[in-house]
């Protein structure tokens, strides 16, 4: 809290203290930057709202006094809706009366003096921002949730909106249900003890909103990002990552949920036995310290939605108000049906929310906007022609091979050729998809040829798959390069929107060619060897009978 136009902290016992229960700028206390203050008629506050522009401040009134420009109280009375009975229990296990000690008779100023003594002297946490919050644990934070559950708010102050009431000590703490609809990563400052009246005094509220923030990684760089593409049956590992408000020491139970919710096609590649899906829960970073066992993991296949959650994370000793909570799982492309996946376009959304305690003086929450990280995966549709009449071919069978040499074989990727799945151009002479294939190379072998037509000599087409994308992870284009003897030309067309790459392949006609007297020509040859054969045969029994 920076306070502007008030006086030095007077170290007589009566004066009041201004306690850090929100976030103090450490380096402009130090530097002094504190200007002579300009006495107010009546006691006025301002609160300034760095991050919650929707919040408004509840006010109670502890005691009355006339304050001086320095902050010094005299005239000091308990607030007429204070029960000092109760209130001296409270002090009184916080060894009120070992301090009274010596000091004289029970009085209000006694009562004052004790308050604004271990208010000064609440410690906090700093922050790697350089704010100071108040634990928990502190005598502010304790009196501060006593003040709300016995005492009745006598005001509500509003975001730069100077407030006024009789001069005194007061409590100001985040009325709960006003953080920002806008702003959904809003938590509730630290409650604000301030003294009324001697200054007018502008408060500075410093309260560190949530975090969450989505990634996919990318198979072909091993990069977290917002988007990334996908084959059928690849396991592609996701990454959340959520902050703490900035004053999570402040709270004395924080409950942490985060929900997930994995697009149709996709499920989370866990067996059945592991009790956390295959789910991961670390801190800062995936290598960090693992508290997966304090979350609670569940997972429906059916709504698709993961939910990780923790009561109350401050029982959790490693994690503090500057680390963040990350959480980790792969899911499995699993089906490419119809509805089920989208093909190219807007790319299947996978979205997270935060559900967070976001007050640390009352039990309300928040929940984050969604983020999201978009999955791509494409197809590949076929059309057989004959190559010179361009007429469609029903019947030519062909199968499909990855990079890594296996063969897609209904869902899965095998390395057994005899159990790959075999693509039949239909009576259209199409291939209507060959779905579930990410940014990379394929081969498509042609393994039967239509009736009528010859299997090339090379039955193999090479296609390297092209997407690009902008610059927040939308598809703006998709293409392939051709390398192959049967598709004319070396590209493809490709449709971003439907994430489809189409290929013509074409094909040779076998003709079988007619022979008129093919079966004479044979029989004449054989009528010629043979006579020629005898007339030899004869010619030489005579010549040998001329000799004898």
């Amino acid at each position: 809290m920076r306070r502007t136009n008030s006086a030095p902290w007077s170290q007589r016992a009566a004066s009041l203290a201004l306690a850090g229960f929100l976030a103090l700028s450490a380096g402009a206390v130090t530097a002094g930057l504190f200007p002579t203050p300009a006495l107010a008629v009546d006691g006025s506050v301002t609160i300034t709202q760095q991050a919650n522009p929707d919040a408004t401040y509840d006010a109670y009134r502890l005691f009355t006094a006339d304050i001086d420009g320095e902050n010094n109280a005299t005239n000091i009375k308990l607030d007429a809706s204070v029960d000092k009975s109760a209130l001296l229990t409270f002090l009184n296990d916080h060894d009120y009366q070992t301090w009274l000690d010596g000091k004289g008779a029970e009085v209000d100023q006694n009562l004052l003096e004790f308050i604004s003594s271990q208010i000064g002297q609440s410690q906090g946490i700093q922050d790697d921002q350089n704010h100071t919050w108040v634990n928990a644990d502190s005598f502010a934070m304790s009196l501060a949730n006593w003040v709300k559950t016995n005492l009745t708010a006598v005001g509500t102050a509003t975001s730069d909106a100077e407030f006024t009431g009789p001069e005194g000590y007061y409590l100001f703490l985040t009325t709960p249900g006003t953080l920002s609809d806008a702003d959904t990563t809003d938590a509730a400052t630290s409650p604000i003890w301030i003294p009324l009246g001697g200054t007018v005094t502008k408060v500075e509220e410093k309260a560190s909103p949530v975090t969450i923030t989505k990634q996919v990684q990318e198979d072909s760089t091993q990069a977290w990002q917002s988007y990334a593409d996908a084959a059928i049956g690849q396991k592609v590992p996701y990454k959340i990552e959520v902050t703490l408000p900035g004053n999570y020491n402040a709270y004395d139970a924080f409950s942490a949920k985060i929900t997930d919710t994995l697009p149709k096609g996709m499920t989370l590649s866990s067996s059945e036995a592991d009790q956390k899906y295959g789910v991961k829960v670390t801190i800062d970073t995936l290598e960090g310290t693992d508290i997966t066992n304090n979350f609670t993991v569940t997972y429906d296949n059916g709504t698709k939605q993961l939910v990780v959650s923790c009561d109350d994370t401050t029982e959790i000793a490693s994690l503090g108000a500057s680390n963040k909570i990350v959480v980790w799982y792969e899911a499995e492309l699993v089906e490419v049906s119809e509805g089920d996946i989208v093909f190219g376009g807007a790319g299947n959304e996978n979205t997270a929310t935060f559900t967070f305690s976001n007050n640390p003086n009352s039990v309300t929450t928040g929940t984050t906007d969604e983020v999201e990280a978009k999955l791509y995966t494409y197809l590949v549709t076929v059309d057989k022609l004959d190559k010179a009449t361009k007429k469609t071919l029903e019947g030519a069978e062909f199968i499909i091979q990855d990079e890594t040499g296996n063969y897609l074989s209904n869902g899965e990727w095998v390395s057994e050729k005899e159990n790959a799945e075999i693509f039949t151009t239909d009576v259209g002479g199409a291939i209507s998809g060959i779905k579930g294939l990410d940014a990379g190379t394929y081969t498509l072998i042609e393994t039967k040829a239509p009736e009528g037509y010859k299997l090339p000599a090379n039955p193999n087409i090479s296609i390297e798959v092209k997407p690009t994308y902008d610059g927040n992870g939308g598809l703006t284009g998709l293409s392939a390069t051709i390398n192959s003897t049967i598709v004319e030309g070396d590209s493809a067309s490709g449709n971003a929107g439907t994430g489809t790459i189409n290929v013509d392949v074409v094909n040779d006609k076998n003709i079988s060619l007619a022979m008129t007297g093919a079966e004479g020509v044979g029989i004449g040859g054989a009528v010629v060897v043979a006579v020629g054969l005898g007339w030899y045969l004869v010619r030489r029994h005579r010549m040998s009978a001329d000799q004898a």
